[in-house]
């Protein structure tokens, strides 16, 4: 399988509101956001998110709205993971996260046919 798409996005955590988890103007999920209420502090959690799905339609080649199509998984271990919009069934993504001080990134690699 080819790698088709390479995104990249970095959140700057200090432009979130302290009560991001609950703006509806951001792109999460319930699940999303139900996964970073449970953390002591969500803003890192929920930038990780934002980064995930900035970067996703970045190797996707989608615009930015398209973001709530994407959504972060966590497998058993913790492991991250994207489901992705019914049109990309049967592509393959990996997902790397990292979160400091005020900063969270995203790497999104696509692989599979041509999405562009």
């Amino acid at each position: 399988m080819s790698l088709t798409g390479v995104g990249i996005a970095l959140i700057d955590m200090t432009a979130l509101p302290v009560d991001a988890v609950d703006d509806a103007a951001l792109p999460l999920t319930a699940s999303e956001r139900e996964y970073c209420r449970g953390k002591a502090d969500p803003r890192p959690h929920v930038a990780a998110r934002l980064a995930a799905k900035q970067a996703a339609c970045r190797a996707f080649g989608r615009p930015e709205d398209q973001s709530r199509d994407f959504e972060v998984l966590l497998d058993p271990e913790g492991r991250p993971s994207l489901s992705l919009p019914a049109d990309l069934d049967g592509l393959t993504t990996h997902l790397s996260l990292t979160h400091d001080g005020d900063y969270a990134m995203a790497t999104v690699l696509a692989q599979g046919q041509s999405t562009r």
